[in-house]
């Protein structure tokens, strides 16, 4: 993939994270992303010193992202967010990284979306890690992304950040798989850069784009909206000793510790989101949803 395939990818991919962002605090993201140049370790270790909040992950088996932010943006980001306090002065915090986690999470979806319409392919994005990195995962990271990975900054305003900067770089797998896709000759691709690619996908598992910097948030949302997602009703919940445990048969009663008239709990993806009412509907057990949780509660909820 040459250098300006490598930009238009990254400048999507960009555009798409934080559409997604600007989703979620409401009106629209500005973003510029630069050219891209290669990942070399001591560019990369000045990117990560500059912007050490990184989410990254893999696509797939495809290959590896990562972006990277600045603690001030980050600390902008939560508070608004969560409607509190953000980072301590020794840094993010328990509930902060919870944050943190909510919102990069849903972003590198957002960003895997531009890749699912390049590519025409099922994406999605997996073994997800959010927070400062060591020099060890740094290396790790630069031999994940290399040979042939591109690495680019870019600036962004939305929400409480009106003049944020950061980072991306993308594995040469990732690229060429692109490339590949888009019927484009991946030049310089090699045997080499598929197998690093496997090893990052392993570690952290177009619609044409006429001009990535001027799309709409709803066509970015669009790219995300048929991820299916685990959506559970919960009851109730008890702790009960094995002894406890072993000795049920058929006509025990467990006692869920769930009063009658307290509303039941609705995870998606682990993640308290709603509570409502049990109804019935057509004989089948349904739930009519009589609170939507607030930000501080679905960040208490990943603790």
């Amino acid at each position: 993939m040459n250098k300006a395939q490598a930009h238009q990818v990254a400048a999507g991919f960009t555009q798409g994270f934080f559409d997604t962002a600007a989703a979620l605090f409401g009106g629209q993201a500005d973003v510029s992303t630069s050219e891209p140049a290669g990942v070399t370790a001591e560019a990369f270790r000045e990117m990560v010193d500059a912007y050490p909040l990184t989410v990254y992950g893999a696509v797939n088996t495809m290959g590896l992202v990562v972006v990277g932010l600045s603690e001030a943006d980050g600390d902008a980001l939560v508070s608004g967010f969560t409607g509190g306090a953000g980072f301590t002065e020794a840094g993010p915090g328990p509930e902060a990284l919870g944050a943190l986690r909510e919102i990069f999470e849903s972003c590198l979806g957002g960003g895997v979306g531009y890749l699912k319409n390049a590519t025409g392919r099922e994406l999605a994005p997996s073994n997800i890690q959010v927070g400062e990195i060591d020099t060890e995962t740094v290396q790790a990271l630069v031999e994940s992304l290399n040979p042939d990975g591109a690495m680019a900054a870019f600036r962004y305003g939305l929400g409480p950040v009106r003049d944020g900067a950061g980072f991306i770089a993308i594995s040469g797998s990732l690229l060429g798989e692109v490339a590949d896709a888009a019927g484009e000759p991946p030049a310089g691709k090699s045997k080499e850069a598929e197998t690093a690619g496997r090893k990052g996908a392993v570690m952290a598992e177009d619609s044409s784009v006429e001009d990535e910097t001027q799309r709409d948030i709803t066509g970015n949302l669009e790219m995300i909206l048929d991820i299916r997602l685990d959506a559970t009703a919960r009851l109730g919940s008890v702790e009960m000793p094995l002894q406890d445990i072993l000795s049920l048969g058929p006509g025990a009663i467990v006692e869920i510790g769930h009063s009658v008239d307290e509303p039941v709990e609705l995870f998606v993806n682990g993640k308290l989101i709603a509570r409502g009412d049990v109804v019935v509907v057509d004989e089948r057990f349904g739930l009519r949803i009589t609170e939507i949780v607030s930000q501080r509660e679905r960040i208490e909820s990943l603790r």
